[in-house]
């Protein structure tokens, strides 16, 4: 394992994504996924595109759209308080039609992390986690659920929700996806 070390304070972190450095890394996403979705309004706004038309893009007939996209996001970070942190599980209807609605739905999200603290999540990288899927279960560890499952598949709705609204003419670029607009550190 590779580790990085903070000027600031003099501490090494693992760089391998772990269940307590996965907790900012979510929700970095999930700021990054509210700025771009909020210059997908501005642009549809701008340019008379009814907000529907930019909610229901898909880059193909057979995959999810947009709206599908940001939901997904959202649960898995919250599989992850759930699985790991033991929180309860937190129902979201799924019924987001609007760009507000998806809004309050990822500030929803986040708040879900306002109050988590690393502890929680202290020794759970080698306890079994069973994800149940349409596929059938996939049994994993407190570590693999975040390595294999939780960041790819965030970060690959995520991906798909910044492809949907280029598609669709939205002027946003690398730093949108991977800074919510800001300069990431080191950049």
């Amino acid at each position: 394992m590779y580790a990085g070390h903070d000027a600031q304070n003099g501490t090494t972190t693992p760089l391998t994504p772990t269940p307590t450095t996965g907790v900012p890394l979510l929700t970095q996403g999930l700021k990054s996924l509210k700025h771009i979705l909020q210059k997908g309004e501005a642009y549809a706004i701008e340019h008379s595109i009814p907000a529907e038309q930019i909610l229901q893009a898909r880059l193909a007939p057979d995959m999810h759209p947009l709206l599908f996209q940001i939901r997904s996001c959202s649960d898995t970070a919250k599989g992850v308080l759930v699985r790991l942190a033991g929180h309860e599980p937190v129902v979201m209807e799924d019924n987001e039609q609007t760009f507000a609605e998806l809004y309050a739905r990822i500030d929803k999200t986040l708040a879900l992390f306002d109050d988590v603290k690393p502890e929680e999540f202290e020794g759970k990288e080698g306890i079994e986690v069973v994800i149940k899927r349409r596929l059938g279960d996939f049994k994993t560890t407190g570590l693999g659920l975040l390595q294999q499952f939780a960041l790819p598949n965030f970060y690959f709705h995520e991906g798909m929700a910044y492809a949907l609204l280029r598609k669709e003419g939205v002027q946003i670029g690398k730093l949108d996806f991977l800074a919510g607009g800001s300069s990431p550190a080191g950049a």
